[in-house]
């Protein structure tokens, strides 16, 4: 509950929640990016097809719906997901009985399924293999340049 936004845990751990929101600028730009990238490899359901956007509209969708997050990281993966899955994420929500009101994610309210969240877990799946596979090139890559 570091940095948590209630009365109890607020001041509790807000130089680590900040060093956090810092450490993973980059990170939460680069998986979005990966997610919207790689999403046109994945056959979707009706429900969930986003085919009618093209990487550019999907990119633009994540820059306007990944600022309306709280967080100043979770709205980037958070809007890849929801421009992959045609979906509205966010809303009110209940925390500690209390109603927070959250800006929405995305536009299309409709109820989500099973195979939504099979579709959002591939995609996280191929997400992370694709950075694997950057990871991997680049550091075989740097590896020749120092000892070859």
């Amino acid at each position: 509950m570091i940095g948590y936004k209630s009365e109890r845990y607020f001041k509790y751990g807000k130089f680590a929640a900040r060093l956090d929101d810092f450490a993973n600028y980059i990170p939460a730009r680069i998986s979005a990016f990966l997610i919207i990238s790689t999403s046109s490899l994945s056959s979707t359901s009706a429900s969930a097809d986003s085919s009618h956007l093209t990487f550019i509209e999907r990119l633009k969708f994540v820059l306007k719906y990944g600022r309306a997050h709280s967080s100043p990281n979770s709205g980037y993966p958070e809007s890849a997901m929801a421009a992959l899955l045609n979906c509205r994420f966010g809303g009110p929500s209940i925390y500690f009985g209390q109603l927070c009101e959250k800006p929405y994610i995305g536009t299309n309210q409709r109820e989500l399924t099973l195979e939504d969240c099979e579709i959002g877990v591939r995609a996280n799946y191929r997400a992370e293999f694709v950075f694997t596979i950057i990871i991997l090139s680049t550091t075989y890559s740097i590896w020749q340049i120092l000892f070859s």
